[in-house]
């Protein structure tokens, strides 16, 4: 994240990417002024869904605001 070079992460499933994907967010909320938002694309099919997936996490995110 501090040195803006983008990161893949690639692995079989069930090895914990979206387990540190929650740690590495939690630890930046933790350690700086950086928000973070989690969305779940896999189900998405098109661009509808994936703006329907994406707004309604801003949303939720941000309810109390």
């Amino acid at each position: 994240m501090k040195n803006g070079i983008n990161t893949t992460l690639i692995s079989i499933r069930r090895m914990g990417k979206t387990g540190l994907i929650h740690h590495f967010f939690h630890y930046l909320s933790q350690e700086s002024n950086i928000d973070t938002l989690f969305v779940d694309l896999f189900e998405t099919k098109n661009l509808s869904e994936f703006i329907g997936k994406f707004a309604s996490a801003i949303f939720e995110k941000h309810k109390n605001k």
